[in-house]
């Protein structure tokens, strides 16, 4: 029987037992079999943003099921674009973008008000 190239924890909810004064996290180890690495990976989402324990147990649980299904469907953290800051970009770019799609829809004193803004 072939060996799997990847293989990945189940992923967990580190909760510190209950304490919400901690920042509660989603986490598992993720490894390649054939380079020997491995990655840990943790999502807090927000987890932390919750105030009652059973409300941040409840959407805690959500993640972990939620990274599950990710991992069963293929999600590989060593295919990610290591050069990802070059792919996204900047914020002028970005601004230029978002004011050339409202110039199609919006009026001239709607534009001169969005440019003052950028400035």
């Amino acid at each position: 029987m072939p060996v799997e190239r990847f293989s990945w924890t189940e992923p967990q909810l580190c909760s510190y037992d209950f304490k919400l004064s901690e920042k509660w996290f989603v986490y598992f180890d993720y490894t390649d079999h054939l380079t020997h690495r491995i990655k840990r990976k943790q999502f807090r989402a927000n987890i932390n943003s919750i105030k009652k324990i059973e409300d941040r147990l409840l959407q805690g649980n959500a993640l972990v099921a939620y990274w599950k299904l990710q991992l069963k469907t293929g999600y590989n953290p060593f295919s990610e674009n290591e050069d990802i800051a070059i792919t996204r970009p900047t914020i002028i770019e970005a601004l230029n973008s978002i004011m050339q799609l409202k110039e199609a829809t919006c009026g001239d004193r709607a534009m001169q008000s969005y440019r003052y803004i950028i400035k």
